[in-house]
């Protein structure tokens, strides 16, 4: 299971914090949210670090999953990762702990400056995430033309890139896209934010819609989505109606035109400890499938820092046994895979790996 799933993004090192209320209000972050760093949120980290107990773990959303896929997996050289990092200890830190992890970090190092650092400031459990990009914002296309790139690249049978990288190097994300079309590849993508549904962000998603195999999101995320596609109104204020049309804006997702006749597209919307939604027009009479989320009971709950990336990294993992062997995919049976890394981490503070896993592959 040699370079099985690739992961691209944006490399960041999570310096993560409970906080009280009063720092969300004072930097204007809302519960649960992901956005990048402004002017105003800079004094952010060295508050953190001055007045909190602050623990460093390695990030990013597309790496966590990268390294979850990997510790379900437990298969060494199965994940590598790629992204771009600065020459600096936070850098080093980075790597070493991909490695401890079993991920092969593939990085593309620049000078322009320091390496990436992501605010995660969790409150009643949970999390929002403010991120610096720093170095991860100077990636460039040529480290994917490389030889040991090119190499890693043709050896891999899954690709999976968050939207995050949309901010960075659209043009990177589809050189992806464009060889999973040409080899019969599985394209797995996350839309990862709200912000990322508003231009410039969006016009480059919609360009990459006709070669997704796969699209995951959460259920704001979703309603953000079908707003952008112009089948939410945004003006509309009841939120609950504007989720209650969430399995519509799946089947019109899933039913868009797609480069690939291979397989049919997958749209998977987690809604945390609600039902987990998916959509693949082949399966389950063509209906959106419903699949409940194994409760976590109160006292082994810790914060919910990285469940969604686990959700994927789990997902992930049993589908590579599927695309290994030429199988038909279980989707059921990803999902509880997904529902079982999402369970581990959420008993964890952030995403941190520990004991090796008892989950039963197909």
């Amino acid at each position: 299971m040699e370079n099985i799933i690739m992961g691209m993004g944006n490399p960041l090192l999570d310096i993560s914090a409970e906080v009280p209320e009063e720092v969300l209000s004072k930097y204007g972050i809302k519960p649960g949210n992901a956005v990048l760093a402004e002017e105003k949120h800079m004094p952010l980290y060295k508050e953190l670090v001055g007045n909190y107990a602050v623990e460093y773990i390695a990030g990013g959303a597309t790496q966590n999953s990268i390294r979850v896929a990997q510790w379900m997996l437990q298969k060494e050289g199965a994940t590598w990762y790629t992204g771009a990092v600065g020459n600096d200890n936070f850098g080093k830190q980075l790597e070493n702990s991909a490695k401890s992890d079993g991920v092969k970090p593939l990085y593309y190092t620049t000078e322009e400056c320091g390496t990436g650092t992501c605010a995660v400031c969790i409150y009643k459990g949970e999390r929002s995430l403010v991120a610096n990009l720093g170095a991860s914002n100077h990636f460039k296309i040529n480290h994917l033309e490389t030889e040991l790139l090119k190499k890693h690249i043709e050896a891999t049978t899954i690709f999976y890139i968050s939207s995050f990288f949309l901010c960075v190097s659209p043009e990177s994300a589809m050189l992806i896209a464009e060889h999973c079309l040409k080899n019969n590849k599985y394209f797995c993508m996350n839309i990862a934010a709200t912000f990322l549904t508003k231009d410039p962000f969006f016009t480059h998603m919609k360009k990459l819609i006709p070669y997704w195999d796969c699209l995951v999101g959460n259920e704001t995320e979703a309603v953000a989505f079908g707003e952008a596609m112009g089948w939410i109104d945004e003006n509309l204020q009841d939120e609950e109606a504007k989720i209650a049309k969430i399995p519509e804006v799946m089947i019109k997702l899933g039913n868009m035109d797609k480069l690939s006749t291979a397989r049919p597209r997958t749209v998977i919307i987690t809604q945390g400890a609600k039902n987990t939604l998916v959509y693949n027009k082949d399966e389950n009479e063509g209906k959106v499938w419903t699949f409940p989320v194994n409760k976590c009971p109160k006292e082994e709950f810790v914060d919910s820092n990285g469940a969604g990336d686990s959700f994927v990294g789990g997902y992930l993992a049993q589908l590579a046994f599927y695309l290994k062997d030429n199988r038909k995919i279980n989707i059921p049976k990803c999902i509880d895979a997904g529902g079982f890394a999402a369970g581990y981490i959420i008993r964890r503070n952030g995403c941190t790996l520990g004991e090796r896993p008892t989950y039963e592959f197909d």
